[in-house]
This record gives structure tokens, sequence and C-alpha cells, in this order.
């Protein structure tokens, strides 16, 4: 086998951990790392003692070569030179009732720690201290005296454990890389661009960069970015690699790449992580043990249940809902102890990027750094989607919320409830004392002072209340937060009203996307929108003169099948009134050169209903589909129903851009026919989207672009991209607005769009009927004609 890197409370985890689920306990552990009660102590030591001392070693357990590593809390040294090695836990309980003997786990971790020091000092004997602490009630410790040879014997009766389950393991990885060096692409063709995009991500892998590549809808992204990583694993490069997306339908499409390589030979266990709400076997009741069944004895059976899955390689949700009911454990844990034996994981960005919820074991403060590869679908979400995880906030009306509960709960002469009435009294005062929202550099201190005391008093309760734990969460990641507050990429806003809102916003968080992308072996980002892709490369934090690439790949599909044609209309807000009745006929002039199915998109619902009224008062005899406001995952599935291919008179529905519609909807061949992109796509105005354009612009009007053009210009291409989506399709796409018509919003559509300019619904009509009537002279084209030479076998 391959020496194993592992790290100690892993190995402690695997040998001791029993007992039941409870829940939130390890989410407040998470609150509690890098928290003031466990730093409070690092911070006292005196002369002679370190804090986070990083310890590794490289061992042979049972045959199975290892290197042991992690990072000690506190290693203090005596009067005499001798050594004590100090394990610090954070605990939501009174440290001063818990017993030596209730945490064995935490020995565990704490005497594995002190024997990789004894042994790698040479050290006769060493004590072992394990403290508790915990900001409300203080700390408690108990300590224990080793020789080295006792030491090891407790390694080696922990390690062998975990050595027994890596052979299990390390036969699967080596069938594992064995079928990954063997499987070939499994299409006969790559399509164009798909071979450039596949050779630089495992290049990027490879040489550990970083690849941002923009491919259009229809190049096969998913397949170009998973067969490099499958290759870098069966070479040795990573042990695995993390499949990022927020979309349930891009889940969908990695799992069926994924099956595709099985069914060319690939041996090669996946795991897909669920939203803990979604896969939830008991909703209505609570987490804790004494409710839920699935929490129950939990990391006894989760052994047997994890050994069984070594026989299973597509762990996706229904895989992982049966295994756990097989063996009666919370099938959300379930999911995320798979991972540890998996070569894909694909799950959202969160459960990498976002503190509260990643997946500690890799990318904790602790994880051992980089055997793994970042696989980053629709990229272009990531930045937004981490100024949300790395910020945090305090909202008065859901603090109100609490303490009315907490009031039925234990009443109004409760610590816990005058603490958080506190925080609501400041909240409340500093409400009054803004005239308007406002961001300012630094933290409010009296705010700072009461949510301080808040978590004092009801951290000690957490897992008695599941109300009061939100509360309490929310309070401990806005501390959390402001100890890291940095004022050139944070701000505070405060966002008056009935009820004050405070947000500590990080609202430029490119060092942290890229750090994290860098603790990767490298990793692969893509989208079928990311323009201008040189703005989305500074706020990912790739650099090219580091060797990192930008891949802007072209259409894989016939330019004559689709026909862009911007019409110079005006549809800002203040000319909507007086144009509307062109839009309508624009649309109207689209389905009536062709029968088909079309969408008009729209940058509002309002705007969206004042076109459909004159719309549907002008062409009553044309079928018309309205998105609503809120529509459930079944209407949503009616809605696209309603696409028929072929139909005999052409329907539109009228959508909003940026909603549900917007991204992974495939609507192929005859289903559609065109899309209209009413507007820029501009996201709405906003005091946040203002405040970071002001922070970010150089005196040039980029802040304005950064904020409002660029997210827009995603909405446009995404409501544009569901026109064509292989290589038999055929349709037009109409983007009514005059800006589309000046260079700098032209420039940012795609270099492969052909974009013919109308300046009248005259000339809308005749280049609608002149590209109809070409297509109907087109023979038939067949799936693949069009795609790249064959490749008998890997990336090179």
């Amino acid at each position: 086998m391959d020496r194993v890197v592992v790290s100690v409370r892993t190995i402690a985890e695997f040998s001791m951990e029993s007992g039941d689920l409870y829940p939130n306990m390890d989410a407040y552990e998470r609150m509690q790392d890098g928290f003031q009660a466990h730093r409070r102590l690092q911070l006292a030591y005196g002369e002679g003692a370190k804090a986070e001392v990083a310890v590794a070693l490289d061992a042979e357990v049972e045959g199975v070569p290892m290197r042991v590593q992690g990072r000690i809390d506190g290693l203090l040294q005596g009067p005499d030179g001798e050594y004590t090695v100090q394990e610090i836990k954070s605990t939501r309980h009174n440290p001063r009732y818990i017993r030596e003997n209730d945490n064995p786990v935490h020995w565990a971790q704490a005497e594995i720690y002190a024997y990789l020091f004894a042994r790698l000092n040479n050290l006769a004997r060493i004590s072992v201290m394990l403290t508790y602490v915990n900001s409300a009630d203080g700390e408690a410790s108990f300590t224990r005296e080793h020789t080295q040879g006792e030491l090891e014997e407790i390694f080696l009766f922990h390690a062998g454990k975990y050595a027994r389950w890596l052979r299990a393991v390390g036969e699967w990885q080596e069938n594992c890389r064995q079928s990954a060096r063997a499987v070939r692409f499994p299409h006969a063709n790559y399509r164009k661009g798909q071979r450039r995009m596949a050779k630089n991500a495992y290049l990027a892998i490879r040489d550990q960069k970083l690849l941002l590549c923009q491919a259009p809808t229809g190049t096969g992204k998913t397949l170009g970015a998973l067969f490099p990583a499958v290759k870098a694993i069966s070479e040795g490069l990573i042990a695995r690699a993390f499949y990022l997306t927020a979309r349930t339908t891009a889940r969908r499409a990695a799992e069926d790449a994924l099956r595709l390589l099985r069914q060319n030979g690939l041996k090669l266990r996946a795991v897909t992580l669920t939203a803990k709400d979604k896969i939830c076997f008991s909703p209505r009741t609570s987490c804790h043990p004494s409710e839920c069944v699935f929490a129950q004895d939990y990391f006894d059976k989760r052994r047997e249940a994890l050994r069984d899955a070594l026989n299973l390689e597509a762990l996706d949700r229904g895989a992982i809902e049966r295994l756990a009911r097989e063996y009666d454990v919370c099938p959300f844990e379930l999911s995320l102890d798979l991972t540890e034996t998996a070569e894909i994981i694909i799950c959202d960005y969160n459960y990498v990027f976002d503190p509260h919820v990643r997946l500690k074991r890799f990318f904790g403060d602790k994880a051992i750094k980089g055997d793994y590869a970042l696989i980053v679908d629709e990229a272009h979400n990531l930045f937004p989607r981490a100024q949300d995880m790395l910020s945090a906030q305090l909202s008065e009306r859901s603090l109100r919320l609490a303490r009315r509960a907490l009031k039925e709960w234990v009443g109004k002469e409760n610590e816990v409830y005058k603490a958080l009435s506190d925080v609501i009294r400041v909240m409340c005062r500093l409400n009054r004392e803004l005239d308007a929202p406002e961001c300012q550099l630094a933290p409010y201190g009296a705010l700072h002072d009461a949510v301080v005391k808040f978590v004092a008093a009801g951290e000690g309760h957490i897992s008695e209340n599941e109300t009061l734990a939100e509360a309490l969460f929310s309070a401990m990641d806005y501390l959390r937060v402001e100890q890291e507050f940095d004022d050139e990429r944070m701000r505070v806003l405060y966002m008056t009203g009935k009820h004050l809102t405070v947000k500590l916003w990080r609202y430029l968080p490119t060092d942290e996307i890229s750090a994290v992308l860098r603790r990767a072996r490298g990793g692969a980002l893509f989208s079928a929108t990311l323009s201008p892709m040189e703005h989305y490369a500074q706020l990912l934090g790739l650099n090219e003169r580091e060797g990192d690439a930008l891949l802007d790949l072209p259409s894989p599909f016939p330019p004559e099948n689709f026909l862009p044609i911007a019409l110079s209309l005006p549809t800002r807000y203040s000319a909507r009134g007086e144009t509307a009745a062109r839009v309508a006929q624009a649309i109207y002039q689209m389905a009536r050169a062709h029968t088909g199915n079309y969408i008009a998109c729209f940058p509002s619902y309002a705007y969206l209903e004042m076109v459909r009224e004159i719309f549907a008062a002008l062409h009553p005899d044309v079928r018309v589909i309205v998105q609503r406001g809120e529509m459930a995952e079944e209407e949503r599935d009616a809605f696209l129903a309603r696409f028929q291919c072929a139909p005999r008179a052409s329907m539109v529905a009228f959508i909003v851009m940026g909603g549900v519609f917007a991204e992974g909807v495939d609507l192929p061949g005859e289903r559609l026919s065109g899309a209209a992109v009413i507007g820029v796509g501009m996201p709405q105005m906003s005091f946040e989207r203002d405040t970071f354009a002001s922070l970010v612009d150089d005196g040039e009007g980029n802040g304005f672009a950064m904020a409002y053009v660029y997210p827009g210009i995603v909405r446009v291409l995404q409501a544009a991209g569901r026109v064509i989506r292989s290589e038999t399709d055929r349709g037009v796409a109409l983007f009514i607005d005059d800006r589309f018509c000046e260079e700098r919003y032209a420039q940012l559509l795609p270099r492969h769009y052909r974009v013919r300019r109308a300046d009248s619904l005259s000339q809308v009509g005749a280049l609608l009927s002149a590209f109809w009537a070409q297509q109907a002279k087109q023979p038939p084209q067949q799936e693949g004609e069009r795609q790249a030479n064959p490749v008998t076998g890997g990336v090179d």
C-alpha cells in the first residue's frame, strides 16, 4: 500500500467514538473553533509553552504504512524540562460536571498526540492533560502520566483498528486505480472543445494549478472535468475529487457521467451529499436521540454500515437512504462519513467553503493539505456564494421570535431571556438612531458586549432547545466573523426598517476563496457564463502569471443553426411604458416566423405582466403560459411539460430571468425554438449592491459593472443558452434593448455569437423569416456529425 496520510483525530474517532448522535454537537464545536473560550487558554500560556504545535510521525502498523499528523493544542514545559501535552475541548456542558473517563475518544486523541511528541523527541515519560472549556462556566482539566512504552501500546491499539480498515479500503482503491488507468473516454468522439477542456483540467491537477474555463452549453463540461480527474486518481496524483455544484440537475449530470464511465469498466466510489432538511427521515421531530431513533447508538451502528458501503459504488441519495434505513442511522451523518472512502464527492459549495458546514475532515483548520482536486461547476456563482458564507448577520426580527419561544420555555426572569433581551434592546436603539441604511468601518461595541453576554448565558443550554440553539449559533457566528474583521475587505451594514439587521459583510472574499482553492492539489472551475473572464479570474484569485490558465472555448455546434438578433429598443425602467407594445410585437414576430415554443425572459414580474397583458390583447391566438412567483416542484415540472415537440401552434412562456427556469433546464430539439431576452438582466438596485459598487470602483465605473452589469449578463446568457443544447437544435435569440447595440455590452456576449443588429420590427421579421427559410432547406443533421476526431485513450 502507498503511505496513508491520516490525522490523529481520525484515528481516535474511528477507534473509540460510540454512543448517540446529539444535535448541534458538531456545529457547536465548529463555532467554538477559533472562538474565545478555546483561545483564551492558549493566550494565557506562559514562557516555555507553545500553542498549535505541528507533529507528524511515519509508522507502519499491521503492515500499513502511515503518516500520522496533526496539531497539538498546547505543549507545556515544566521547570525541570518535563513536557505536558494538552488537548483542549470546547463543550456545551458545564466542565465541572464532566468526569475523567466520560469521553474515551478525547483521551485517545490526547494520548496519541503525546506518543507522537515523545517518540519524535525520544522522551521516556510525558504527561497528558485533557481540558474542557466553556466560556460561560470556565474549565476543568484531568492529567495522566505515561511512559513512552505505555503510549506506544495505546497508539498501536487505536491505529491497529484503523489499519485493518485501511487494508479493506486499500484493496478497493487499488482496484479503482487499475480500472481508472484502463478506462477510455465513454464516447467515440470528443465534442468540439471538450478535449481541450479535459486536457487543460488534467494539466491543472498535475501541475498544482487552477483552470478557469468558459465553455458554452453543449460542450460536455461535466464529463470534460470529471474524466481528467479520474485519470489523475489513476496516476496517484490525487486521492479524490470534489465536484461542487449548487444545482440538483448538475449533481445528476455528474452522477450520469460517472455511470457512463462505470459502464466502460471504471470501478470508483462516488458519494452525493444532500442537504440535511431534504434527506432527513424524521423532519418533524427533534434530532435529539430521545426523540429520533436514527440518532440512537449512531456511532456504534455506523461501523457496520460503512463496511457494507465498501461493496457499493454509486452512493447517490437513494442508495444512502436505503443503507441508512437498513442500519437505522441518520442518512445525513452517514453520507458525511461515507466521504472518507469515496473517490468522488458531489456536493454543494458550502461543504468546502462555508466555515459552518465544511467537511472538517478535509477542510477544517487542522485538516491535512492537498491530496484532492476541486471541480467547480457554475463557477460564476462562487463569489456571491462566498460573500454570503463568509459573512454573518444578526436579525432583530429573528431574535424577537427566539425570545418569544424562550419566554414560553423558561419565563421572563431567566438569565438567558434577559441576556437576549439586552441584545434586542441595543439593536432597537441603533435602529432609532440611524435615519437610513449605513455602511460603517467597524462593529458596534455595545452590540458586541451584549452578544458576548448572551452567548455566555445560553451556550450551556444549547442542546436543550432548538430555537435557542439557532439564536445562539447566529450570535456565535457574529462573534466569530467579528473576531476576523478586516476593514480592508469587510464592512458593517446596518439595514434599517421596522426591525434592524446588522451584517458583518465580507464584500471581497477573494483571498478566502483562493486559500481554499490553493489548498487543493489543483482544480478546474467552469461555466457557460464567465464574461468577462478576466473579471471572474480576479474575483476568484486566479493568476495567469503564476501558471493558472484561462480557457475560452467556442460553441461546439454549427453557427448557422443559431440566429442571435439585437433589437435596438429602450427597456430601461423609465421607458418601459412607452416601449411595452413594441416589445410585445417583437415577441410576436419571433413566435409567428416559425411555429414552435418560445420563452420571453423579463427582469421583473411587474414588467413581465405589463407586456403580457398587451401581448394577450393583441394576439389572443398565441398560446401563453406564465411563471408564477412561487412554484412547487410539481408545478415547475408541469410547466416544462407543456413544451411539447413539434407543436401545432406557437406557444410563448413568459418567465423571469434568474428564476427557477434560468439554469439546468433542458428543452432540446423542437421543444424550444427561441428566446426573447428583454433588458440586460441587471439585478434589482439595492443598498448592498450600491455599497459594493462604491467600494470596488476605481474611478472608471467598473464598480457599477461588477455590481450590476456582469451579473446581469450572466442572466442574459443563461436565458439565451436554453435554445441550442445539441448539434441538431436550431433556434433564435432576440436581445431586446438598445444597450446590446453598444460596444461595451456587445463585447460581453460570447465570441461565437454572430449577433445581427435590427433597428425596427420589420428588420426583425425579415431576419427571422430568412433564417427559418434557410433551415427548411437544410437536411436533418445527425448527432455527433460535427464532433472532433476520435480519441482512444486518456487525456494527452
